[in-house]
């Protein structure tokens, strides 16, 4: 896959991510989320560049339940109209087996998660406070729960909350283990940033 093009469903959030633009504690965040008729708009103009893997991504919004992820990937595929090489990823909060199960069965190709850090003591400090994302387990065993379903994953970690060179280590680890356990590796091996955002310093090194 090449020319993946990220598609925003929504900015509105329930986590507190102190280092996060889209963290409910952001007041000066401008929040929206993309109806249906405003996807299709986002959809073809991304098609009409000639980019046909679409990743769908947003933050903790309980407004995007799973059946209406189920109805955007539908809308998404007929629009993609299985072209070759087209794919829909999905980047968002953690979800269940079951879930990732039917929109797998609604035309999701693959799911992008970027572990925030595998370091327990470093998550717990910047997660913590958050609603959703404070559990840690739930949200490492995505990839697990995922590639069970069926679904391609993209892994790595956000560099800068935790020692770099053992995120490094444990994302390496990560990696062979959901090779050794369901005869794939990841698809992308990455991070999505290196840089501050918001306004927001990382880790110094």
């Amino acid at each position: 896959l090449k020319n993946i093009s990220p598609i925003y469903l929504s900015s509105y959030c329930v986590d507190t991510c102190g280092y996060c633009q889209f963290s409910a504690k952001r007041e000066d965040t401008q929040r929206t989320r993309l109806s249906l008729s405003q996807l299709e708009e986002e959809v073809s103009a991304v098609i009409a560049e000639g980019n046909h893997v679409i990743e769908f991504t947003l933050a903790t919004d309980p407004d995007f339940t799973q059946n209406k992820l189920a109805e955007y990937i539908v809308k998404t595929k007929k629009l993609l109209r299985d072209r070759e090489g087209s794919g829909i990823l999905l980047c968002s909060d953690y979800l269940t087996t079951t879930a990732y199960q039917e929109l797998t069965s609604a035309g999701l190709w693959g799911m992008v998660q970027w572990d925030e850090t595998l370091d327990r003591g470093q998550y717990k400090k910047w997660h913590g406070q958050s609603p959703r994302k404070s559990n840690f387990e739930d949200r490492i065993d995505t990839h697990d729960r995922a590639m069970s379903a069926g679904l391609e994953i993209a892994a790595g970690c956000l560099f800068g909350l935790a020692d770099f060179r053992y995120e490094v280590l444990m994302q390496i680890s990560k990696a062979r283990y959901l090779e050794q356990e369901y005869g794939k590796k990841p698809f992308v091996f990455g991070t999505p940033r290196i840089k501050s955002i918001g306004g927001m310093p990382l880790h110094p090194k």
